[in-house]
């Protein structure tokens, strides 16, 4: 799973964050907080950018149809922040 790692940004964004959470999560487990605290924080720089791409496509009207997530983008926002916190407690 950690030698994934080096291909994430190969990823469309939405499998990014996918990603990237279950990067960090596994971390977490393995007690990296260090590795955590990096994956934590692209999450959160990864779900801004997207949200904001989005809100940029809605404000232009164009048709794009918005961008497939497995969960809702606040939920990647949130987890980041979240993981960030957990890993600096430990």
């Amino acid at each position: 799973m950690i030698r994934f790692g080096i291909y994430r940004k190969r990823l469309p964004e939405n499998h990014q964050m996918d990603a990237l959470l279950q990067l960090a999560n596994t971390c977490f487990s393995l007690h990296r907080c260090a590795e955590v605290e990096k994956y934590a924080d692209e999450l959160r720089q990864l779900a801004t950018l997207v949200y904001q791409d989005e809100l940029r496509k809605q404000q232009n009207n164009r048709g794009d149809e918005p961008l497939k997530t497995d969960r809702h983008l606040v939920v990647y926002y949130g987890q980041g922040y979240l993981l960030k916190a957990a890993a600096l407690v430990q």
